[in-house]
């Protein structure tokens, strides 16, 4: 059971114990099953370094190949890291806050010599 899921069963049986409104326990309980039987999205395991990832997802947005989530047609490090942190699954453990500095062009560690190495064309140049 996910989270979600849990923190509702808790305040289901509070509210049981407070009320007598069955068409709202009805309504919990339907909300309860809907997450149990939510299906749970596969990861995929990125075996590399955080900080690769970070470079390879940045220029990838940057490229035009992924339009970074964010607000006002602005990007957002830290919403593309938490996005990322559910699709993915890291080999080297790593924390969304350590994502999201990595997905920063300006303060990813990744070496100039390692970043000459990944090259990603303008979406437009192989369109």
């Amino acid at each position: 059971m996910n989270e979600v899921a849990e923190n509702i069963a808790q305040l289901l049986a509070q509210f049981e114990k407070d009320t007598a409104n069955k068409e709202a326990l009805d309504e919990l309980r339907a909300l309860i099953i809907s997450q149990k039987n939510e299906p749970k999205i596969q990861k995929l395991k990125w075996l590399g370094k955080a900080e690769q990832f970070g470079y390879m997802f940045s220029e990838l947005a940057k490229q035009g190949f992924i339009e970074m989530p964010g607000s006002r047609g602005e990007g957002s490090y830290s919403k593309y890291a938490k996005v990322c942190f559910e699709l993915f699954d890291f080999a080297i453990p790593t924390t969304v806050d350590n994502l999201e500095r990595a997905m920063n062009p300006e303060k990813n560690r990744l070496s100039e010599s390692n970043r000459a190495k990944i090259i990603i064309p303008d979406i437009k140049d192989i369109s």
